[in-house]
């Protein structure tokens, strides 16, 4: 993410053509002679990337350059510890990122258990929102339908959907409790 608006900054087309340098083209993606290596370990790390080393030492030999694994594993532990804190897992989940198992086993059990919280709670946002169409559909045939017998049993389905976006509700009211805002 930091890379890719240095490579903006910094003229990644320019810096290519000069240097014959792949990093801002090539598989990896990694600015092997641009950045240090500590903040692209830092950068894997808040990103909940498992340790991305050998990727980008791999990317940089043909270049010759040096890997700096110290620096990297520096910056990675420093970058995954942000990941891995209970308030941040909770966020995650919310936006419905997937996780890669990342986290420390010290801290994975914490993590996760937020992180699911998180993630039901995304999924009940997902379900309430199918829900909220399922009963404006149901609204609009109620009101233009004019046998008795039939709008009852929309009104039926109507209160039962209703219902349950209520039930969802407090459910994810139960799970974000404690949760930072989102």
């Amino acid at each position: 993410m930091v890379y890719k608006a240095r490579c903006a900054i910094f003229g990644c087309f320019a810096w290519a053509s000069l240097l014959g340098l792949q990093g801002c083209f090539g598989e990896a993606s990694f600015p092997c002679s641009v950045y240090s290596w500590h903040e692209t370990g830092q950068d894997d790390g808040s990103l909940g990337y498992p340790s991305l080393f050998a990727r980008h030492a791999r990317a940089c030999a043909p270049l010759r350059i040096a890997p700096d694994r110290e620096a990297y594993i520096a910056g990675y532990s420093e970058g995954i510890k942000a990941y891995c804190a209970p308030t941040r897992a909770f966020v995650s989940g919310y936006r419905g990122d997937s996780y890669s198992g990342a986290c420390p086993p010290a801290v994975q059990e914490a993590f996760l258990e937020r992180y699911h919280a998180g993630k039901r709670v995304y999924s009940i946002n997902l379900e309430v929102a199918d829900l909220a169409k399922e009963v404006e559909t149901l609204r609009e045939r109620f009101a233009d339908e004019s046998v008795e017998i039939e709008r009852r049993a929309l009104r039926f389905e109507i209160r039962k959907r209703v219902n349950r976006i209520a039930r969802l509700q407090s459910e994810k009211g139960r799970l974000s409790n404690g949760a930072p805002p989102t």
